[in-house]
């Protein structure tokens, strides 16, 4: 994605309608960095082409 797009940002939204609900905003080589570690739950990841 980061190839194609470039370091746009992305959104990824984490447990949505639970009480660990979580949404965070980040360039893609954050979320690269970040998601190195296990995540547990459900995703939903959102980004907008081209970036505006």
């Amino acid at each position: 994605m980061q190839t194609i797009f470039g370091d746009i940002n992305v959104v990824i939204a984490r447990e949505l309608t639970k009480l660990h609900e979580e949404v965070q905003t980040k360039p893609i080589s954050n979320w690269l960095t970040d998601l190195k570690k296990q995540i547990k739950g459900e995703l939903v990841v959102l980004f907008r082409w081209p970036a505006a």
